[in-house]
């Protein structure tokens, strides 16, 4: 009996830890997540480069991951998008524009916000 109720703790526990993993694509997404978190908190302008290094480091790794067939056009066109709106934050970060910062991470923020929506939040069948 105990030795049965030890072989199915142990699967319980390898089935968490599987269903734990996560993919290359949500790592990237919770990386480019922590890159805004960082300039958002950033007091110092070396934290909010920082930030802007990790956001841009996640984007390349996005870019190579692929989704659903039917979504993938509109995946690649939201990071396209997402990629546009790095390059404005980076002139921001570089010209240490507080104001510009935080406007085109608002931008940012419905961008994510309309893809979520459109890619991942759609009902799945």
């Amino acid at each position: 009996m105990f030795k049965a109720s030890k072989i199915i703790f142990f699967i319980v526990i390898a089935g968490l830890v599987a269903c734990s993993r996560t993919t290359p694509l949500q790592d990237s997404m919770q990386g480019m997540a922590k890159g805004i978190k960082t300039i958002v908190k950033a007091q110092a302008h070396e934290d909010k480069e920082a930030g802007l290094a990790l956001l841009q480091e996640h984007i390349a790794i996005a870019k190579l991951q692929k989704v659903r067939p039917d979504d993938q056009e509109q995946f690649d066109e939201g990071l396209t998008k997402i990629e546009a709106c790095l390059a404005k934050l980076a002139t921001a970060v570089a010209s240490k524009d507080d104001e510009q910062i935080m406007a085109v991470l608002k931008e940012l923020k419905k961008i994510k916000q309309h893809y979520h929506e459109a890619i991942i939040d759609e009902p799945q069948s």
